[in-house]
């Protein structure tokens, strides 16, 4: 049986800067996520009721003035509302089942940070009894508070069940 639970995802990032991922709805009603990718943007696309439908790059013309490397995250945030007001994005939280992405890189949710995965693996690499049972505590507040983990390449992002990041 596979995962039926449906994720809040909510804009992700610094409240005082610029965000990581963004979260909303288009006129058709399908929810979007929004983040980064080499050289521009990934759109995930869902349908109302969270199934992942596409996935979608947007690569950012290169200005030769950029060098070799390309687009930085500074020069692609200048472009993001523009391509967001051309398809009607409204920002605000959305509810998605769980999905496996693997190409550009690896997007899917996890139920626990890596670190709370490798003390189930090995207790004993936490060498002391009070640090065991403080992640064990951890964990199981973890689990209760209906925690998880959106894996977005290289990033994990520890969310709440409201979709809000947790840090």
């Amino acid at each position: 049986m596979g995962d039926d639970r449906l994720y809040t995802l909510d804009t992700l990032g610094d409240p005082h800067g610029s965000a990581s991922l963004y979260t909303g709805r288009v006129p058709d009603g399908r929810q979007v996520l929004i983040g980064w990718d080499y050289g521009g943007l990934l759109l995930l696309w869902f349908d109302p009721q969270g199934e992942l439908l596409e996935v979608e790059q947007w690569q950012i013309p290169c200005d030769p003035d950029w060098g070799a490397h390309g687009p930085h995250k500074d020069q692609i945030l200048r472009l993001l509302p523009g391509r967001q007001a051309e398809m009607g994005f409204q920002p605000g939280p959305i509810q998605v089942r769980h999905f496996d992405v693997d190409d550009p890189f690896e997007i899917r949710f996890r139920g626990m940070t890596v670190a709370m995965l490798d003390f189930l693996d090995n207790p004993y690499h936490l060498t002391t009894e009070e640090d065991r049972e403080d992640m064990t505590q951890g964990i199981a507040e973890w689990q209760a508070g209906g925690n998880f983990v959106l894996v977005w390449g290289d990033e994990g992002f520890c969310l709440t069940r409201e979709g809000k990041q947790c840090y």
